[in-house]
């Protein structure tokens, strides 16, 4: 059984050039450096967050399943210190999960109120 490697925010913040970039994303280390290439948005969005926790701006952007798959081999440990709740989207291994399914009454009451708008206009 191995253990999980703890990184220090101050070790991660050393790494924020194309030649090693780390981020931390909902307490999870990443060396992002062989992706910069490959990621969808270009290298400098990484780059921009490079060496910081970057799960406000990982999550202000919609990203896929697959990308949230995308980050599991490149975990590398866990954030030393880390509080903050665990991404109900991410496994602890750094893969993802389907996200929870959604109430289906988000979809029923926009319709129920269409239709009594409806029923009120063409009465």
């Amino acid at each position: 059984m191995s253990s999980t490697k703890l990184y220090s925010a101050e070790e991660v913040a050393q790494h924020k050039t194309e030649q090693s970039c780390w981020i931390s994303v909902h307490g999870h280390v990443y060396d992002v450096t062989g992706f910069l290439d490959d990621h969808p948005g270009g290298p400098d969005i990484i780059m921009n967050n490079g060496g910081t926790d970057a799960t406000e701006e990982f999550e202000d952007v919609f990203h896929s399943k697959t990308a949230r798959e995308q980050l599991g081999p490149l975990r590398i440990g866990k954030l030393e210190g880390y509080e903050g709740p665990d991404d109900a989207h991410m496994t602890g291994e750094g893969g993802a999960t389907d996200p929870p399914a959604t109430s289906p009454f988000v979809y029923i009451i926009p319709v129920v109120i269409l239709l009594i708008t409806a029923y009120i206009k063409f009465a």
